[in-house]
């Protein structure tokens, strides 16, 4: 049986079930049970966590379709149906492959079913025999404010400390930047829609020590610092 059979018939499902169960999340074993009857396939291939908006698998890329909000145990629990464009702002139980043990815990953001964050470096770490390993994800933003921000600007320089890629490293670099949200979508507790001015272009190094802090450090404290040692 193909995934993409599966996945049609989890969505169609899901959304008959929802109705069924009203406010309540549909139980993990009833949605595996209908959807593999009518796949006419194994309880095992039915997946309804590859399809949450708060769980990422190791097998599911970012830009996968959702449509379920997980709840409970990871192989079990509920699910509550969503649809594809929904908002959803929180903790994402990522699995990442190779990994063993209780999820690592990120903060992401779907608006309208897009995977949607600022890089994001406070996160919790996992400890690995002796040592305390943190793990650390760098998520993409969506690409179309991104794109229309840097299109939008007179240069790519950052506005912090004025760096150019274009200007050090030639033409190679000449169309990169970093793009920060000013307030991370992190800390927002209900979607919404970024606008230009909610983004600055930074350089790698600016973008990474306003988020040393949590929350980030704003542009001017950070300015002020640059132009403080630079007098020096």
């Amino acid at each position: 049986m193909k995934n993409s059979v599966i996945m049609k018939t989890l969505e169609e499902v899901g959304q008959q079930l929802q109705q069924k169960y009203g406010e309540k999340p549909i139980p993990c074993s009833d949605l595996v049970k209908e959807v593999a009857t009518k796949c006419k396939c194994s309880p095992g291939s039915v997946l309804p966590s590859d399809y949450c908006y708060n769980r990422w698998n190791k097998s599911v890329s970012r830009d996968d379709p959702r449509f379920f909000l997980h709840e409970g145990a990871q192989s079990s629990g509920f699910y509550a149906f969503k649809g594809r464009y929904f908002s959803y702002n929180g903790p994402i139980h990522h699995y990442p492959k190779g990994h063993k043990g209780p999820p690592i815990v990120i903060y992401g953001s779907f608006i309208k079913g897009v995977y949607f964050n600022d890089i994001d470096v406070h996160e919790p770490t996992a400890k690995e025999g002796n040592r305390k390993l943190t793990n650390h994800l760098c998520c993409e933003r969506n690409q179309s404010i991104v794109r229309a921000k840097k299109n939008a600007a007179p240069d790519l320089k950052c506005q912090v400390c004025g760096f150019s890629f274009e200007e050090f490293y030639g033409e190679r670099a000449k169309e990169y930047c970093e793009v920060h949200h000013l307030i991370p979508l992190a800390q927002l507790k209900e979607s919404t829609e970024t606008h230009l001015e909610d983004l600055a272009i930074l350089c790698a190094n600016c973008h990474r020590v306003v988020h040393l802090t949590n929350p980030p450090c704003t542009l001017e404290d950070l300015r002020k610092i640059v132009l403080h040692n630079k007098q020096k």
